[in-house]
């Protein structure tokens, strides 16, 4: 039985051949002849010796060696590239890579039985263990079943999370927005009740968590409260300016007749006849924490530096858009302070900013994001 070095040797002899080397020799072995080179044809009549006479345990951990490598990059690739969940990660890794793997062992196998064929060696019959191959395939075919079964319930396990509600918004509208903010385990929940109208007209549906209702630029999410109070006082306030927003630890909500504001700890306000007007300063205390605080946003002219504090994250998103606007700016930040820059010097601007930590074969899991209101 050859050692473990010598095993290890004729395989480096053989893949340092390189591959047109490798294929001249299985062309000659193909015609019954061997390679013209002496040395080629020595390391590659050890090469096929030692596969096909390698003890069990090698074929085994050779090939779930390279096997278990091949899975692990796949999944960390696909993984990292589009953040699938490890389940995915792993399971798409197993279905591409186990099926390469058993072809590429059973062609290397036959390019061996073909070299030695032309000039025969002893067998050593006590190692050549015959049962390894179909261990090898029984393996293949419960971790890919596995994989199969794993993807599938991992499939329905989403499926669920996001429209595992007793019944979903029947609006079109509503129920696309629901949907693009994960549903059932997003920020609104399941539906409490079926599309109803507001004061004004607009169609609206209440949820768990709070209410979703249209508007002219679209749907968006309101708390129980504030929608409430909207509709106590619509006859003054109107139909809303712009979606929900938040500055600090307080949401606000602009309305043509005026503004409704929420503290953290649920008070409600509203106020008639202008719009949420932001503090001139960025600071003061973090009254939550279960993400970034920013505590200063200097002004000046067309760009503003922002720092925050938080705890160490791999990175930070930090996003804003003018006040009055829709298109939102996004960049990925290292540390805890960013130079925004190319701002309009007379538009108020919302930034902000959120903290993730990126994880090995799933999606990165992030805070939610603070937001504030930056004032010219």
């Amino acid at each position: 039985m050859l050692s473990l070095a010598a095993v290890a040797g004729n395989q480096i002899a053989w893949w340092q051949l390189g591959f047109r080397k490798r294929r001249a020799v299985v062309r000659h072995a193909r015609q019954g002849i061997p390679h013209p080179d002496p040395d080629v044809w020595h390391d590659a009549r050890q090469w096929a010796r030692q596969m096909l006479d390698a003890p069990w345990w090698w074929r085994l951990a050779r090939a779930i060696v390279i096997s278990g490598f091949g899975v692990l990059g796949v999944s960390a690739t696909t993984g990292v590239a589009i953040e699938l969940q490890a389940e995915f990660a792993i399971g798409t890794g197993v279905l591409a890579v186990v099926p390469l793997a058993i072809a590429w062992a059973w062609r290397q196998t036959q390019n061996a039985r073909l070299i030695d064929r032309v000039e025969p060696a002893p067998r050593n019959a006590r190692a050549n263990a015959r049962w390894v191959p179909f261990v090898l395939l029984i393996t293949a075919a419960v971790a890919m079943t596995a994989s199969i079964v794993i993807i599938v319930q991992t499939v329905h396990t989403n499926h669920e999370e996001v429209y595992g509600c007793p019944f979903q918004p029947e609006d079109q509208e509503i129920r696309a927005w629901w949907v693009r903010h994960k549903g059932k385990s997003g920020q609104a929940g399941c539906p409490v009740g079926q599309t109803s109208r507001t004061a004004g007209g607009e169609r609206y549906v209440r949820m768990a968590k709070g209410v979703i209702t249209t508007s002219e630029f679209g749907p968006f999410m309101l708390p129980n409260e504030t929608f409430d109070l909207w509709q106590a006082n619509w006859a003054r306030l109107g139909e809303p300016t712009g979606a929900g927003l938040g500055d600090g630890s307080m949401d606000f909500v602009n309305f043509r007749g005026g503004h409704i504001t929420q503290m953290a700890d649920g008070h409600v306000t509203v106020e008639f006849g202008t719009p949420y007007q932001p503090p001139q300063t960025v600071g003061g205390p973090c009254v939550a924490h279960d993400r970034p605080c920013v505590v200063r946003a200097d002004r000046a002219g067309t760009t503003v530096h922002v720092a925050w504090h938080w705890g160490i994250a791999d990175a930070f998103n930090v996003s804003w858009r003018a006040l009055d606007g829709q298109d939102v700016v996004s960049v990925e930040v290292a540390g805890n302070e960013y130079t925004i820059t190319g701002l309009s010097p007379d538009a108020s601007y919302v930034l902000h900013v959120q903290a993730c930590d990126k994880q090995f074969l799933s999606s990165s899991k992030c805070t939610p994001s603070s937001a504030y209101v930056v004032a010219p």
